[in-house]
């Protein structure tokens, strides 16, 4: 296992946060002071000890709430291989090797240190305090769709959908769809 090794998102919430693995010892959570941070609110501040060595990676949960899984089954401490699906909290991530299709960084937001951590998105932050029902809603409104077309997209009632917008706004501290825009876009530059 000597070349590199990815840990790749395969959920939603950040498509982006794919972390590079060099021998040496991570640590994952979702406080900003961990190694490889993953803003998940089923991510502990201090989730699992990472320790990759030339010819393995090892996972040791550090008491987490949530738990740490490999292929599906919850583990305290285990070896983990290329092509094996891991799960922290709600989070999967993939194993891929650096070759592989699964990997999906994009070349611009490699670092030369992989434990440096790359600035959130505006969107990312937002999705981190939002329910995945909420995040569905966020993107329908993203798009410009009303809240009719976002409610028969997700075959849901508008009534729902108006309740999770206005849970969006509480929780995103905006009042109305034109400070949410410019909130979210406002990072899009940075």
């Amino acid at each position: 296992m000597s070349r590199g090794l990815f840990l790749v998102n395969q959920t939603f919430l950040s498509p982006e946060t794919n972390f590079a693995l060099v021998p040496g010892k991570y640590i994952l959570g979702r406080s900003a002071s961990c190694h490889l941070v993953v803003p998940d609110s089923t991510v502990s501040r201090r989730h699992c000890e990472i320790t990759v060595a030339d010819s393995s990676v090892t996972l040791n949960d550090l008491d987490s709430r949530h738990g740490t899984f490999v292929e599906g089954v919850k583990v305290r401490s285990s070896n983990v291989r290329e092509g094996q699906q891991v799960r922290f909290g709600r989070v999967v991530f993939l194993l891929a090797p650096e070759n592989s299709p699964q990997r999906q960084i994009d070349l611009e937001d490699e670092t030369d240190d992989p434990r440096r951590v790359r600035k959130l998105t505006a969107f990312e932050e937002a999705a981190a305090v939002l329910s995945p029902a909420q995040r569905r809603v966020l993107r329908g409104l993203l798009r410009g769709d009303s809240e009719k077309q976002v409610a028969h997209e997700l075959g849901v009632s508008p009534h729902t959908v108006h309740n999770h917008i206005r849970a969006i706004y509480r929780a995103l501290k905006v009042h109305a769809r034109s400070e949410l825009l410019t909130l979210l876009l406002s990072g899009a530059d940075e």
